[in-house]
């Protein structure tokens, strides 16, 4: 049994190349004078160099900092990439707005906005929990500022009342 003179590898008697290195095996025959080896089976796990583009720059000398040019350029047909865009921004709800300047307004009114500053408040609370809207806080300001101006409205009346009825002469 021959033996390869590059890989020491054991070749079968009718060999005239390695199986493992590919290496013509000289027997003495002068057949022909030049074979031609077979191709090597293509392996998955070897990756092919990359293709030449005539669109890449020629290789250049990296200065200080330098990156190294590209292998590949830029496709033709494809414009930039694109980034990312925030989510447009959703915005306050208005109701918040108008329970809040409702409920402050209370005072001034005798207390009829302070009604309609609460009724807003709560309407817009189930709006911004629907929609994701900003304006939670004003919305709650504008109904515990009702609540409150509704509760001090009341004590001042029963004051009142209390007041009127205990004062008289008798």
């Amino acid at each position: 049994m021959p033996i390869c003179p590059t890989c020491e590898n054991d070749l079968p008697d009718d060999a005239a190349f390695c199986n493992r290195c590919w290496s013509a095996v000289d027997r003495g025959r002068s057949a022909s004078p030049w074979v031609e080896p077979p191709p090597p089976p293509a392996s998955p796990w070897v990756e092919p160099p990359p293709p030449t583009t005539p669109w890449a720059p020629p290789p250049t000398a990296l200065g200080y900092g330098g990156a190294p040019p590209s292998a590949y350029g830029t496709p033709a047909g494809y414009g930039p990439m694109g980034g990312y865009y925030a989510p447009p921004a959703v915005g306050t709800n208005g109701l918040a707005i108008a329970s809040l300047v409702c409920s402050l307004a209370g005072p001034f009114t005798c207390g009829l906005t302070t009604i309609v500053g609460v009724v807003l408040g709560h309407v817009s609370l189930s709006q911004i929990k629907r929609s994701q809207q900003q304006g939670r806080g004003m919305a709650v300001a504008g109904v515990v500022i009702g609540y409150v101006s509704i509760v001090a409205g009341l004590l001042f009346i029963l004051l009142a009342i209390i007041g009127a009825n205990g004062s008289s002469p008798g």
